[in-house]
């Protein structure tokens, strides 16, 4: 959001407003989805199916800030973007172009007074943000909607099935994944900043490589007892980390007057979205039944235990200036039931 600012020099107070347009050429968002898929019989009641997935996710909706850009001009000596030196005076910044959006400013300063003019004066030094500049001055965020996002999503999935038989049964699975993108949905500010653009697309907040999945059940005639368990490894989600802080744009002049604002810049830090990822973690369940007959009346009783390791690992959905966001696993769980019909 951003700040109206006072030019100290003209008195202007600006409100610039934000708005939204959408693209003369919006497409509509549509997904194409292949799968190929071999089942093969092992031996008796037991078989092994391969599958390979591809999705793919195009002309995705989007809002994007065109009103504001960054640029590398190079030799910034003779464009004015200065800093303060160790020694003192103002020295140049970024003496060559190194395909790098140009800091040249953003958090006022104010330097002590120098002979023979011993007035302090304001001045503006890099603050580790790409600087922004505006094209309409009397707009803030100009955000248009179009097809800019996409997501791609492939799997490999290889499942081994038991059908009961001999009274126990088998449903074993292991999927690798990946899935790639700009953004997971509309709503996220992703595209607001053009300084972040190149940072945001990579591994969606669902990309998960490894998962394995292990169903037994089995079955005790002799005591009318079912028993099964359901075991479950799973590889870390991926999450980023961002800084939040307050930046001026450059200014920008028409003949005597001096148009700047401030506001709220989200940058990754590391230049790349989601490129941190949670730990791996495992869940065992385990459940039991049996069934009693009362005269004509059938009673089964159920007992389940979920997470039976007690298993809280912490699962971190986003780091923001050094504010963690994150929720643990439920711990172990127990539940009893009765069930009773005549």
């Amino acid at each position: 959001m951003r700040v109206p600012t006072i030019d100290s020099d003209q008195s202007a107070l600006v409100f610039p407003a934000n708005i939204k347009q959408v693209d003369r050429n919006l497409k509509t968002p549509y997904q194409d989805e292949y799968t190929l898929g071999f089942t093969r019989e092992l031996f008796q009641e037991t078989s092994i199916t391969v599958t390979a997935i591809k999705r793919s996710y195009k002309n995705l909706f989007q809002d994007v800030d065109v009103n504001h850009y960054a640029r590398d001009i190079g030799n910034t000596e003779t464009q004015g973007c200065v800093q303060q030196g160790a020694g003192g005076p103002l020295v140049p910044v970024d003496r060559h172009k190194d395909g790098i959006f140009d800091d040249c400013g953003g958090r006022q300063v104010v330097l002590p007074g120098v002979p023979p003019f011993f007035r302090p004066r304001t001045t503006e030094i890099p603050d580790g943000i790409a600087d922004l500049y505006i094209f309409n001055p009397f707009f803030n965020q100009i955000n248009r909607v179009g097809n800019y996002n996409k997501e791609n999503y492939k799997a490999f999935e290889v499942e081994v099935n038991r059908r009961l038989h001999r009274n126990w049964q088998l449903e074993a699975s292991y999927v690798w994944s990946k899935a790639t993108g700009n953004a997971e949905d509309y709503n996220q500010t992703l595209g607001n900043d053009p300084t972040t653009v190149q940072d945001e697309f990579g591994y969606l907040s669902y990309d998960q490589r490894h998962v394995v999945k292990v169903n037994v059940t089995t079955q005790l005639p002799l005591w009318n007892v079912r028993l099964s368990s359901a075991f479950t490894w799973q590889s870390g989600l991926p999450y980023s980390l961002t800084e939040e802080r307050p930046s001026n744009d450059q200014p920008r002049f028409y003949g005597p007057f001096r148009i700047a604002y401030q506001q709220a810049r989200t940058t990754f830090p590391t230049h790349q979205r989601n490129d941190q990822r949670n730990a791996s973690f495992w869940n065992f369940d385990m459940a039991g039944r049996k069934d009693f007959t009362i005269g004509k009346t059938n009673l089964e009783t159920s007992v389940d235990v979920v997470n039976v390791f007690n298993d809280d690992s912490l699962n971190i959905d986003g780091i923001q200036d050094s504010r963690v966001v994150a929720q643990r696993h439920l711990g172990r769980r127990f539940q009893l039931g009765a069930k009773l019909t005549f």
